[in-house]
């Protein structure tokens, strides 16, 4: 089992359910659903919360108010128990427990989290972006107006459940969909989730550059204008779980040494290892660049808090 059919098979409200845990009906709306923790069944005010749209969840009761996805879920989950929680204990746990579960839902009957996302999204208008409030975005980001036109357009979509129109910051991914961000806290895909692959501007076609969010990518952009070097090819994951198209990119086109700008936690941790090993062995140059950005959660993070 991969994690790949982990997510094919389980979302977090069914493995919740499995494990017996139940959502709070007065709390509870729509996508939104909360929860008595799973670390602290005792609670008698919910502060655990899903989202099914994402399939990410967050636990305000904790210090650091851990987050993230359904594989994100059980490492914490693990880790509390004093377990190891790496993706391999992960898979390892996932063997087990769906071998004492339910059988999966027949395919007519479950609709993936993706699914999911794109029946509660539908894009109205994509155009260039010219928003005011998106340009203060970008600055308070660390990205000028020039780099954030260049590669960013301005999204348009309708949530349909609560009918609201809202716009944001967007970038096209592989299969035809759009990571979106606004200032307003918007954080989400309209349409398939897939990495974004974005050719560079030195055609030696001999490095890729990784970097797991758009604006990571738009701050490595900025970087190489500093430094008058043209820009290597590069492929956003938008999530640290998509490290498996990411080697299929890197094995289809050839390329020759690999940077890796993944954020600074166990996650990004995880997906760096995880390239690492699907090329042990072979003469790919992998380097990890997050020394350099080693006091700051990403790469982006540094960048937009840098003294030049």
């Amino acid at each position: 089992m991969n994690i790949k059919q982990v997510k094919e098979r389980w979302t977090l409200e069914r493995l919740l359910g499995a494990m017996g845990y139940q959502p709070d009906p007065r709390k509870s709306k729509g996508h939104d659903l909360w929860y008595k923790s799973p670390f602290r069944p005792q609670e008698s005010t919910p502060s655990f919360h899903i989202h099914t749209g994402y399939d990410a969840f967050k636990d305000f009761g904790l210090v650091d108010q851990s987050g993230g996805d359904l594989i994100a879920f059980v490492q914490c989950w693990l880790a509390h128990q004093g377990k190891e929680s790496s993706i391999s204990a992960v898979l390892e746990w996932f063997r087990g427990f769906s071998g004492e579960s339910p059988s999966p839902l027949p395919v007519k009957t479950f609709q993936s989290p993706l699914k999911r996302e794109a029946a509660a999204f539908k894009i109205l208008s994509v155009k260039p972006v010219f928003s005011k409030a998106l340009f203060n975005y970008l600055a308070e980001r660390g990205i000028s107006k020039a780099v954030g036109t260049q590669f960013l357009e301005q999204v348009y979509f309708l949530h349909r459940p609560t009918g609201k129109r809202i716009y944001g910051l967007g970038i096209r991914n592989e299969k035809d969909g759009y990571e979106v961000r606004n200032p307003l806290g918007f954080k989400g895909v309209l349409g398939e989730k897939a990495v974004s692959f974005i050719p560079g501007a030195d055609r030696d076609g001999e490095t890729l550059e990784v970097y797991e969010g758009f604006f990571d990518f738009l701050s490595g952009v900025e970087l190489a204008k500093q430094q008058d070097s043209p820009l290597s090819d590069s492929v956003i994951m938008h999530t640290s779980t998509l490290h498996e198209p990411v080697a299929e990119m890197i094995r289809a086109r050839g390329y020759r040494k690999v940077r890796l700008w993944l954020d600074n936690d166990q996650a990004g941790e995880e997906s760096s290892l995880l390239l690492q090993q699907a090329f042990a062995g072979t003469n790919l140059v992998m380097e990890s660049m997050n020394e350099m950005y080693s006091d700051s959660r990403d790469l982006n993070e540094w960048y937009a808090n840098a003294d030049y």
